[in-house]
């Protein structure tokens, strides 16, 4: 059965044996949050995790499953694939449902599922399976639920300058929203400006707004904006991974306006929302392609000084980087 974000809310692994969550890399935030939610409707029971890779054997899970719990808990083993489950896993995957009932419960996790992959036994034997995309509807799924169980609701500006501040990274933006319960009280309607005054403080915004500063051109607020997050490299690392997705995106964009589209167009496509669409229309019509291609090779180098494989300043490139941006 194929759940949507909407019926999986409804879903509850007392009532059913088994899940599959499934997601591509932007949504494993979300991914952990609803098996988070299936866990949570268990109380004192025993949870198992286990990471597959090449040569994991199964029959931990089989026999797990087949003891039974000492306390007489309901046992749940979550089995996490670094990727999806081999033609071999998935015969392995298909011995362990017959253990299933209502003490032994089973929750699966895989990358993005093909249409290959839908087809598939292991799959269809399950009680329910959800494929999670990294969308823009996810990511407002998320800010929705996620403050309704806190008896917390969000006005439409303030919730827009959550999607702009973390710019489709549902990780960042689940650990945005696990710090509004505490700063707000329930029943509470949190405002734009209560975000700006309390959330925009934060690192994580300001190497975000530092994105909106360069893709805008100016230079000035964006090395003022680096130089308040900076104190030492490893300060660097959320900087550089917002300049390597601008930069693609970028490149991205002047391929697709090539063939005749234009950014609005595909700008969900690409994750960008809001303003930042204007950010990166500014961007794009003043940098160069040839500029992009010099940026990426100067922001893997950054990566290797901040990592101390390469000798250099990494805070000196990336203001030099800042200033290739801006001048195009």
């Amino acid at each position: 059965m194929q759940l949507n974000l909407n019926s999986f809310e409804k879903f509850s692994l007392t009532a059913h044996n088994s899940v599959v969550l499934s997601a591509v890399d932007e949504a494993a935030g979300l991914q952990d949050y609803l098996g988070e939610q299936l866990l949570n409707e268990f109380h004192g029971c025993q949870i198992e995790s286990f990471s597959v890779e090449r040569g994991f054997d199964f029959g931990t899970i089989i026999n797990l499953f087949s003891e039974g719990s000492l306390f007489s808990e309901t046992q749940i083993a979550i089995v996490n694939f670094k990727t999806k489950p081999t033609a071999e896993q998935a015969k392995s995957l298909l011995s362990i449902y017959p253990l299933l009932n209502e003490s032994n419960k089973l929750i699966i996790k895989t990358s993005k599922l093909d249409k290959k992959d839908l087809s598939q036994e292991w799959l269809a034997q399950s009680s329910g399976y959800i494929q999670l995309a990294g969308t823009l509807e996810e990511s407002n799924w998320l800010i929705q639920n996620y403050l309704k169980k806190y008896n917390l609701q969000i006005e439409i500006n303030a919730k827009q300058l959550l999607l702009d501040l973390t710019q489709g990274n549902i990780v960042q933006l689940f650990q945005e929203l696990k710090q509004l319960p505490f700063l707000y009280p329930a029943e509470y309607l949190i405002k734009h400006e209560d975000l700006v005054d309390n959330v925009s403080d934060s690192s994580n915004y300001n190497a975000f707004g530092l994105s909106s500063m360069y893709l805008r051109g100016n230079l000035e607020k964006s090395l003022t904006m680096l130089d308040g997050i900076y104190q030492a490299d490893s300060d660097l690392i959320l900087v550089l991974w917002a300049l390597s997705e601008d930069v693609r995106r970028l490149i991205q964009i002047k391929g697709a306006i090539k063939n005749g589209s234009n950014i609005r167009s595909i700008s969900a496509g690409l994750r960008i929302w809001g303003n930042a669409i204007g950010d990166f229309e500014q961007a794009n019509a003043r940098i160069s392609y040839a500029t992009l291609l010099a940026v990426l090779d100067k922001l893997a180098k950054v990566d290797l000084m901040i990592k101390g494989l390469v000798q250099g300043s990494a805070i000196a490139e990336i203001k030099n980087i800042l200033t290739m941006l801006v001048k195009g």
